[in-house]
């Protein structure tokens, strides 16, 4: 599939999420359940089904995007083989590690979209080490959402996650994907 046919579909998603998810509005607390599904269906778009581990900037990954080989309860090595459905399952487990992380972080009421839109996010970049640089916890946008900022300044945030490193000079750029997913997960984040 090519990098257009992946960003119409990963639009789709989005929108299709955001109509669903617009009834079900929600300033209470938000579960996983709640989100679960559509946090699937929109990180399927973005990380794609890779059957054998290959290696991915710092690690062994496999499924979608999975560095952790959660029936064998170690890192994801070279030779590991998964199929969709266990694939599925582990990305969920993930999923709900990243969504438990995200809820205990914010301090302020919230929607499913925009949980389901920073999840995406920290499944993407990491939770962050106390103290560090890096990561949701130590994030603009966490600390813009715990200020109270407005939605839409919130959501800015996202785009300043949109490079990665490059394999051969070990610089930092600005990654044509990530541009996409940030812009399609700030866009989740506003519905």
């Amino acid at each position: 599939m090519t990098q257009n046919k992946k960003y119409i579909v990963a639009l789709g998603v989005a929108i299709a999420i955001y109509i669903i998810m617009d009834s079900k509005k929600n300033l209470g607390k938000i579960t996983y359940l709640d989100i679960q599904d559509q946090l699937f269906k929109l990180l399927v778009n973005f990380e794609g089904f890779t059957p054998v581990a290959k290696w991915d900037k710092a690690q062994y990954s496999i499924g979608y995007g999975e560095g952790w080989n959660w029936d064998k309860n170690r890192k994801v090595q070279a030779g590991d083989t998964i199929d969709r459905e266990t694939a599925k399952r582990w990305l969920l487990k993930s999923m709900e590690k990243y969504f438990n992380y995200v809820n205990g972080s914010v301090k302020v009421p919230v929607n499913a979209n925009q949980m389901a839109a920073m999840t995406s996010l920290t499944y993407n970049i990491g939770p962050g080490a106390p103290g560090g640089k890096s990561g949701f916890r130590n994030s603009q946008l966490l600390k813009d959402l715990n200020a109270g900022k407005s939605k839409s300044e919130v959501a800015k945030g996202f785009a300043a996650y949109n490079k990665s490193k490059n394999d051969k000079t070990g610089v930092l750029e600005i990654t044509p994907g990530l541009v996409k997913r940030r812009a399609l997960e700030s866009a989740l984040f506003m519905a």
